[in-house]
């Protein structure tokens, strides 16, 4: 605590001096009067009031311990406790019972041309109520600390970044948000932990890395991503409606550790996407890394078109042990496609490949064929600019395969006899920028840590010459 406080108390008076025995009556009295490096000290009671925080330095503490003092907002259309362009601000300990129509803590730069941003502020320990809108909304910040809160049934996010710099969400508990996340990260913010957070009975996603920001919100040199250098790691989210962890167009991002069981029939619990909102072009998200989350579903990955650039994913796991996946299943490969979401404008992470085809430890062949009868069920193979591409296991990756128009290749059978090329797909190896094959860790479509590419029925070994492929009954024949 600093050497200067001043003490509120509900039987105090504002012509007072301000001191533990002789404390103000109102906690905006209190505020006005401090200077920095002051600790507003609100003994225990309830307090109605909106609490503009307009000075930097200052530490609002419940002096009677967590909870023991309550704000409860003066107007349904105001926030309990809010700043605008200041900084080394501390909020500590409150219930907060917000308004209907506002936020129920909200720190954001003042004005509107970035130059005085929030810095240095901690909110910590509070407890927020029914906010209309977000419980806890912090815009245009640097060195931000939301820890260890509780926010309940909030209307639209339980805890709101936008173009927040350097900062940390740790040991905080949203319960219940109506949109669009109950905890998110965006508008061009970067370098933010998001750390041993429990989300849960939400309307909506539960952590969303990135999403939809109008563009004079966002920094102005960090427009081209909705949030980049995420680390989030160490949640629980259950019990949401949508994904337990939605990624909108955000880049270099950590997804690891967490464990995530929506307990939903929703598409996945990890969707990757774009951000659209007033962008001039929409925003994809790029070089995401998932790895090491548990889940209670096979189906948990789902990936729109055009977002899997940098993708890694490995060593995730399914909770359960009586579900099996893609690796350890009979399923077929239009059953396997069906579960893990494979759709017209799902990109090409889908597992769609039968769990018995693998491509043998010899060279990538850079052309293979596949029967169109054997292709998912739902994969129309005349549409070749909109379906996902195919991954097939090879060693210890997955093998990015693209379909190709027919250019006059030969297909040849088991038994060396010439087939109709009108009855199969053509697909060729997926390069990147360099000219590298692309491939995806084999755990990507592990449903347990124990099911490894051993548990694949392996294929006939066959010698594939480009251009040429055969097509057996075991499998994909390569």
């Amino acid at each position: 605590m600093a050497n200067d406080q001043i003490w509120v108390s509900k039987d105090g008076s504002n012509s007072n001096s301000g001191s533990a025995s002789n404390p103000l009556k109102t906690i905006q009295a209190a505020v006005d009067r401090a200077s920095s490096g002051t600790d507003v000290m609100v003994e225990e009671g309830t307090y109605t009031e909106t609490v503009r925080i307009r000075k930097d330095g200052i530490s609002l503490i419940s002096a009677d311990g967590d909870q023991a003092a309550t704000i409860k907002a003066a107007s349904q259309g105001g926030s309990a406790i809010s700043g605008f362009g200041v900084e080394n601000i501390t909020i500590k300990g409150f219930e907060i019972d917000a308004g209907s129509n506002a936020n129920g803590i909200h720190f954001g730069m003042s004005g509107k041309g970035f130059s005085d941003p929030i810095r240095d502020l901690t909110i910590q320990d509070n407890v927020i109520n029914g906010a209309g809108q977000d419980g806890i909304k912090v815009s245009q910040a640097y060195g931000v600390k939301i820890l260890n809160n509780e926010i309940n049934d909030s209307g639209q996010e339980g805890i709101d970044f936008v173009a927040v710099n350097d900062s940390r969400i740790a040991g905080n508990e949203v319960d219940g948000a109506d949109g669009p996340s109950a905890l998110g990260v965006k508008g061009g913010s970067t370098n933010v932990d998001i750390v041993n957070n429990k989300v849960h009975d939400t309307a909506v996603a539960g952590i969303s890395v990135g999403g939809w920001t109008t563009d004079k919100w966002m920094w102005p040199g960090a427009r081209s991503y909705e949030a980049k250098d995420l680390t989030v790691t160490g949640n629980e989210v259950w019990d949401t409606t949508k994904a337990a962890i939605l990624v909108s167009g955000a880049r270099d991002s950590l997804i690891a550790d967490n464990y995530l069981h929506p307990d939903n029939d929703y598409d996945a619990v990890i969707w990757l996407d774009r951000s659209t909102a007033s962008h001039p072009s929409p925003i994809y998200s790029e070089n995401i890394t998932i790895r090491d989350n548990l889940f209670e579903r096979d189906d948990w990955l789902r990936v729109n078109r055009g977002n899997d650039d940098g993708l890694k994913v490995s060593g995730n796991s399914i909770a359960t042990g009586d579900q099996k996946g893609a690796w350890g299943s009979s399923e077929t490969a239009g059953d396997v496609a069906g579960a893990s979401g494979s759709s017209d404008d799902t990109a090409a992470v889908a597992p769609v490949v039968a769990s018995d085809t693998a491509l043998g430890d010899g060279a990538v062949p850079e052309v293979i064929a596949i029967s169109k009868a054997d292709l998912p069920e739902g994969y129309d193979a005349g549409l070749i600019d909109d379906e996902p591409d195919l991954m097939i296991p090879a060693g210890e990756d997955l093998i990015v395969f693209t379909q190709v128009e027919d250019a006059g290749f030969q297909v040849t059978d088991a038994e060396g006899a010439e087939a109709p090329a009108g009855d199969y797909a053509f697909f060729k190896l997926t390069t990147d920028g360099n000219g590298e094959n692309v491939s995806i860790s084999a755990a990507t479509w592990q449903a347990l840590e124990d099911a490894t590419l051993a548990d694949a029925v392996p294929v006939e070994q066959t010698t594939v010459d480009t251009g040429t492929a055969n097509q057996g009954t075991d499998g994909w024949l390569l």
